[in-house]
């Protein structure tokens, strides 16, 4: 019996750089930034607290709500096998690094995307409401901002997979608060595939005095950063009612920053306690301290905006704006230029 000749090679499968997945999973509820489900995140003071919302969605978006299928519209696109950028166009049935995050192509009929649009999992808070929890212990964000993210997502009927962006303040503020947030934002985008947006903690706290019956038209938002300085910012109130960046978040000099600021101004934040007496000298006035600390619901506020334009971060920039380093490095710094100028060098 003749035997097939054996030339000692297999073939292999080619491998064009791009895995298949099954359609089903493609089928996720997702139809745009302005209705994702929003988390936001503020631990930069001694009261942290979180918030569950969602966007209102414009009349662009109920549009396509109403009449665009799954398997209708383009997704940006990136070989697993390359580094380069994605590109746009259709997906057919590939793995991308942005299934999670956007909707894709798929070949399955209609009634199945509606039947997942009908899915348990689907966020019962309505648009441009939000649900908030403040956290109960003072200055112990490890151990209570989980448990408070639990409890938040189990109230409104969602699970983590279904938050389509968080929203975390990045400071200035509390280190430790801070680095806290920076990190359930990032690994919540490694889990689940969402996307992450940095919102500046002044702006956060100026935000307050939005609900202040004498609308204050100018406003400098200050945090004591110790041995005489502040962390401080600038905004103004425009003709809309909304607030516009004057300065951003900076470290300064306490005396120097706040004698300088243009009459009438309206001081608010935790700094005031500690810089009471030099605002006063200023000629400055505080706003009522219930406007002094942060709140996770303007942090969402925030979130939207930034959101609908687009300003998402990059695993890179999930990281705290400390402004200044940690007072354990500034301490090391002094010592070690104080052993150098003993050594003459």
């Amino acid at each position: 019996m003749p035997v097939p000749h054996f030339t000692g090679k297999m073939p292999v499968p080619h491998f064009t750089g791009r895995m298949p997945v099954p359609q089903a999973r493609r089928l996720r509820y997702n139809p745009g930034v302005n209705d994702e489900l929003l988390l936001a995140i503020e631990t930069s003071s001694s009261r942290g607290s979180v918030a569950l919302g969602r966007g209102e969605p414009t009349l662009n978006d109920r549009a396509r709500f109403r009449t665009r299928s799954v398997s209708e519209g383009p997704c940006r696109t990136r070989s697993v096998s390359e580094g380069s950028e994605g590109s746009e166009g259709p997906c057919r049935g590939e793995l991308t690094l942005n299934d999670r995050a956007r909707p894709c192509d798929s070949e399955e009929p209609r009634a199945s995307a509606r039947a997942d649009l009908r899915s348990p999992s689907r966020p019962k808070i309505a648009h441009g409401h939000a649900a908030s929890r403040t956290l109960t212990a003072e200055r112990k964000h490890t151990g209570e901002l989980l448990p408070a993210l639990r409890d938040l997502l189990a109230e409104a009927g969602c699970r983590p997979r279904d938050v389509g962006c968080v929203c975390f303040s990045q400071g200035p503020g509390s280190f430790t608060g801070l680095r806290v947030a920076a990190t359930v934002a990032r690994m919540w985008q490694s889990a689940v595939g969402c996307r992450v947006i940095a919102v500046p903690s002044l702006e956060v706290i100026a935000r307050n005095a939005l609900s202040c019956l004498h609308h204050p038209a100018r406003l400098a938002v200050i945090l004591d950063a110790r041995r005489g300085k502040l962390f401080g910012a600038l905004f103004e109130r425009d003709r809309d009612g909304e607030l516009r960046t004057l300065a951003d978040a900076a470290l300064h000099e306490a005396a120097p920053w706040l004698a300088a600021l243009e009459k009438p101004c309206w001081v608010l934040g935790e700094g005031v306690v500690k810089h009471a007496q030099t605002v006063a000298v200023a000629g400055l006035e505080a706003l009522p301290e219930e406007t002094w600390l942060p709140d996770a619901r303007q942090v969402l506020a925030i979130g939207r905006r930034l959101a609908a334009a687009g300003r998402f971060c990059t695993p890179a920039q999930i990281v705290p704006a400390y402004l200044r380093p940690p007072e354990c490095e500034e301490v090391y710094e002094q010592r070690r230029a104080a052993a150098r100028q003993r050594r003459g060098e």
